[in-house]
């Protein structure tokens, strides 16, 4: 059986005061993925939102047999964070999406990948 393991801070900063304690940076996607930010918090939020989103819509469609893993999250993310850097309004976040589909790599994806913020995009697989 293979697992991942994903630790982080609890703490969210204003400037150098580490103001606001209790602060979750990961969040379940679906059954199989877990998604970890840093960064600013507002936009980590919207992502949840989004997220969400996705993943009710996804439980409406369960009769088709298929759910989201890792490498589907990984790639919508990318589209997301794409979009909005397009628009000159990038998301100011560092994500790690990681989890196990099936007790494997989903197809020829890695099974964790890591997105960089700014105006360029830098994509870690692994």
């Amino acid at each position: 059986m293979l697992c991942i393991l994903i630790i982080s801070s609890i703490s969210a900063s204003y400037g150098s005061l580490a103001r606001f304690k209790g602060v979750q940076r990961l969040h379940p996607v679906g059954d199989y993925t877990v998604v970890g930010a840093s960064g600013d918090l507002s936009d980590f939020q919207y992502l949840q939102h989004i997220l969400d989103g996705l993943v009710i819509s996804e439980e409406s469609n369960l009769q088709d047999g298929h759910t989201l893993g890792p490498a589907e999250i990984h790639e919508y993310l990318s589209q997301v964070m794409y979009q909005r850097r397009s628009k000159f309004n990038p998301l100011w976040n560092s994500l790690l999406v990681g989890g196990v589909k099936d007790g494997k790599r989903c197809g020829a994806s890695p099974s964790h990948m890591a997105f960089q913020p700014g105006l360029t995009e830098v994509i870690y697989t692994g």
